[in-house]
């Protein structure tokens, strides 16, 4: 049976291990229009920063590993079109010839592609050495080398969500100046209002100069690169030495819809949990596909820990093997800003709301460990839940690098994934030595003050119903 995927990142590889791990007969190629199969995209802020050395490092396997598991590797060879009928792939070669692929099963792991705003002069600018997409290997060592070669010491990023703040630390890292743009009034959408305050914090005490709330609405690249302002009826400009444009990314579908698979949310691959798109023979994976959350059903979520998974469920059902099934996200997401770790998994209250529940948030503080031991530092959590079910829908939280913050999230996941009740958070049985922890957890502490002041808000609204 001859497995074709289109692909080399996390779903497309993931895929390739998972069929040839329950078939070894089966023959697995992997169709990438790059040189660059299996690269960790979410290292790259750590190659801009020096902090690895060497970006071959950052491949998860080499192409010898790949080989060694039975999976061909056709890099630099584009896909032009899915032949359904004739099970074949039409593609570009590596020398501008053409060739076709023929195919039994195949694997759509296409992932997603950069969001280009709409901002007067930025298709020009990308033209040049001075502006900047940061999605693929190949873009990072572009980066990297015009860094050096236009002496760059102060950098423009338009965009202030993940990768965004990360390349804003590499860059700081590195002694460039950086000024960071966010359309929105404040960083990192996913992230509470509340806690994005105190992030912004922290990037002014680091010297990033953040702007939020703020459109760019033109950009002109030339000796240096210099950018249009615009918030409300009031425009400004600044300028610097190069640009970076991180804006979010889309699903990346053209060879589905035209091979006429069907989209979901946000326009991405619809798929159900065995990663079928409804196509016989054809199923697809990772950045390019629908998530199924658990808490919101349908949602677009594109992330490398979610694509893998997906990756693995689909090489499963494409050799046969259809009792997989992906269960589903909630949502977890964290990142490091220079000291300070926020992370998030579940619903906002906005989100929760919206959803159909019934929120009911806080906010508080707690130690990452016993105060009498030395360096106790402060997480601030934001905890909503339903106030009628006492469900727990959705934490958020921010603390210095050595509060175990991601970790922290991890037991929140977890608890979200199994259905866990506030009162349940607080009964998990948590490790605690002073020096790690306390004896009640700061998630704990976090659920007990939201079942008081839930309690309290209940008997507030029983008094006003008993006065009328």
């Amino acid at each position: 049976m001859r497995l074709v995927i289109i692909g080399g990142s996390d779903a497309g590889i993931a895929g390739a291990l998972r069929a040839r791990e329950l078939d070894p007969s089966c023959d697995v190629t992997v169709v990438l229009d790059d040189a660059y199969p299996n690269f960790s995209i979410c290292g790259i802020p750590y190659y801009l920063s020096g902090e690895v050395v060497d970006w071959s490092k950052l491949a998860h396997r080499t192409l010898e590993e790949l080989s060694s598991y039975g999976i061909a590797i056709r890099m630099n060879t584009r896909v032009l079109a899915i032949d359904r009928s004739r099970h074949q792939l039409l593609c570009r070669t590596p020398d501008g010839g053409s060739q076709e692929i023929p195919w039994d099963r195949l694997i759509i792991a296409t992932g997603a592609t950069p969001v280009i705003p709409t901002i007067e002069g930025l298709s020009a600018g990308l033209q040049t050495d001075r502006v900047f997409l940061v999605h693929t290997i190949a873009d990072a060592r572009a980066l990297m080398s015009a860094l050096s070669s236009v002496q760059a010491t102060r950098a423009l990023i338009i965009g202030a969500g993940y990768i965004g703040l990360e390349l804003a630390e590499a860059l700081t890292t590195l002694g460039v100046t950086v000024a960071q743009f966010e359309a929105r009034e404040h960083l990192l959408a996913t992230i509470d209002p509340t806690l994005a305050g105190q992030l912004e914090a922290e990037l002014a005490i680091k010297g990033v100069e953040l702007v939020t709330g703020t459109r760019v609405s033109s950009l002109t690249a030339n000796d240096d690169v210099t950018v249009t302002l615009s918030r409300d009826s009031s425009s400004d400009t600044t300028t610097g030495d190069i640009a970076i444009v991180v804006a979010g990314v889309r699903p990346e579908t053209d060879l589905a819809v035209a091979a006429g698979a069907r989209l979901g949310h946000a326009g991405a691959i619809w798929v159900n949990r065995r990663m079928e798109t409804g196509i016989d023979g054809i199923f697809a994976a990772g950045d390019c596909v629908i998530t199924h959350h658990q808490l919101l059903g349908e949602s677009y979520l594109p992330l490398g820990t979610t694509a893998h998974k997906q990756g693995r469920i689909a090489g499963a059902a494409a050799v046969g093997k259809t009792d997989e099934e992906f269960r589903g996200v909630v949502g977890t997401q964290v990142v490091k800003v220079f000291d300070q770790v926020v992370a998030r998994t579940g619903l906002t209250e906005l989100e929760a709301s919206t959803a159909g529940f019934e929120p009911f948030t806080i906010t508080t503080n707690a130690d990452d460990h016993k105060r009498y031991y030395p360096g106790a530092r402060t997480i601030s959590i934001r905890l909503t839940g339903d106030a009628s079910t006492h469900r727990l829908l959705g934490i958020d939280m921010l603390g210095p690098t050595s509060a175990a913050v991601h970790k922290r999230i991890d037991v929140a996941a977890t608890a979200l994934q199994s259905g866990t009740s506030i009162e349940e958070l607080i009964d998990l049985d948590l490790a605690y030595t002073p020096p790690l922890g306390t004896p009640w957890d700061a998630l704990q502490i976090a659920a007990t003050e939201w079942l008081q002041l839930v309690s309290q808000r209940q008997e507030s609204i029983s008094r006003e119903v008993a006065l009328g």
